[in-house]
C-alpha cells in the first residue's frame, strides 16, 4: 500500500457562499449530522489533539516483519535530519489495520491496537490511515460497498486505477453518499477504539481527475462538502484530522482541517498551494520521494515552512530522513 496520489488539470476555486449553503444539504438527514453552523465552525472542540506547527511525521503504511511484536511497525525510527543531527519522529503514520501480511498472527481486519501502544510508549503520537474515496478490495468491509453497489444497479463502484480499487461515487441519487458516510463513520469508530490521536484522509479529489479517470461526475463542491463532513466526523470522534493532497480545495479546507499532507510538491512546483496552510499555523507534512534534499531543505523554513521527510515509494518503515 502507498498513498495514493493522482493528478488532474487545475481548476478554480469556488466561492464560500455556495458552499456554506450546501454543507447542510449534504448531511441532512443522517444520524450522526451537524447543523450548517457547526460545520462552518468545524465541530465543537473537545481537547482533541492539535498539532504543533512543526512537528517531524514518519509515514509507514506497509508492515515489516522484524516489528511483529508491535504490529508490523516500527515505533522507533531514526534518522538524519539536513544539518547531519540524529534525530527521531514525534508522529507515526500508519494504517488502521494490522493485517497486511507482514505478521501473519493477525487476523484480517485487526485494528492495529499493538502499533499504536509502541508509538504512545516511545511517547509520540499515531495517525490512522483511512482512504475516503475507493473501496479496497482487502479490507474487511469491502463486501459491504459490493452490495450496495448490486443493490442500487451499480451507482457505487467506478473505474479502478493501478491499485485495483474502484473509486466510490460521492454523489447521493440513489444514497449512495449517505451509505458511503456511514462506513467511513465505521472507520473512524474504529481509529478511536484502536487509541489513534488522529487520522488522515487519502483520495480525496476525485472531482479534479474526472469521470475518464474515476467513473463518476462529482462537483467541486459536492467533493468538498464530503471531505468537510469527513473532517469534522473525525473531530465527533475526538481525533485529530487531516487531507492527502487536494491542493486546490486547500483553502476551502484549512479551517476545518488540523494538519495537511503533500507528497512531492518540490518535485512537481505545487508547493505554493499549501502556504495557506502553515499562514493558519497548522502543519504541512510533507514527502519526497526523488528530490535533491539538498534543494528542498535550503527552501526551509523560508519561502516554506514545512515538514518534510524522504521515503521511497514503497513506504516501509526505512528509509527515513528529514530537513529538520
Amino acid at each position: 500500500m502507498q498513498l495514493n496520489r493522482r493528478r488532474g488539470c487545475l481548476g478554480g476555486l469556488t466561492s464560500r457562499i455556495v458552499i456554506s449553503s450546501l454543507l447542510t444539504a449534504l448531511l441532512s438527514g443522517s444520524a450522526f449530522a451537524q447543523t450548517g453552523s457547526e460545520l462552518e465552525r468545524g465541530g465543537e472542540e473537545s481537547g482533541r489533539w492539535k498539532p504543533p506547527t512543526h512537528l517531524r511525521a514518519q509515514f509507514q503504511l506497509q508492515g515489516v516483519s522484524d516489528h511483529c511484536k508491535t504490529g508490523g511497525y516500527n515505533a522507533r525510527v531514526h534518522g538524519k535530519a539536513f544539518d547531519g543531527s540524529w534525530v527521531s519522529p514525534e508522529a507515526y503514520f500508519i494504517d488502521l489495520y494490522a493485517d497486511d501480511g507482514a505478521c501473519p498472527q493477525y487476523a484480517p481486519g485487526t485494528p492495529n491496537r499493538d502499533a499504536v501502544r509502541a508509538v504512545h510508549a516511545a511517547g509520540k503520537k499515531a495517525i490512522c490511515y483511512v482512504d475516503i474515496g475507493s473501496a479496497e478490495p482487502y479490507r474487511p468491509d469491502y463486501q459491504e460497498f459490493v452490495d450496495f453497489d448490486k443493490r442500487c444497479s451499480g451507482c457505487l463502484l467506478g473505474k479502478t486505477y493501478d491499485s485495483g480499487d474502484p473509486f466510490l461515487s460521492l454523489n447521493n441519487r440513489k444514497g449512495e453518499r449517505t451509505f458511503v458516510l456511514a462506513e467511513m463513520e465505521k472507520r473512524l469508530d474504529k481509529c478511536a477504539a484502536a487509541g489513534f490521536d488522529g487520522v488522515y484522509f487519502d483520495v480525496t479529489w476525485e472531482w479534479q481527475v474526472g469521470k475518464d479517470v474515476t467513473g463518476w461526475n462529482i462537483s467541486y463542491e459536492t467533493q468538498l462538502l464530503y471531505n468537510v463532513a469527513m473532517l469534522n466526523m473525525a473531530h465527533m470522534h475526538n481525533l485529530a484530522a487531516g487531507i492527502n493532497y487536494d491542493l486546490l480545495q486547500i483553502k476551502d479546507l484549512v479551517a476545518q482541517e488540523d494538519f495537511h499532507i503533500d507528497e512531492s510538491c518540490f518535485d512537481y512546483n505545487e508547493c505554493d498551494y499549501l502556504l495557506p496552510v502553515t499562514k493558519a499555523g497548522k502543519p504541512v507534512l510533507q514527502i519526497e520521494y526523488f528530490a535533491d534534499p539538498a534543494s528542498v531543505c535550503s527552501q526551509q523554513p523560508k519561502p516554506y515552512d514545512f515538514n518534510t521527510e524522504f521515503k521511497n515509494q514503497d513506504l516501509f518503515d526505512h528509509p527515513w530522513s528529514t530537513c529538520r
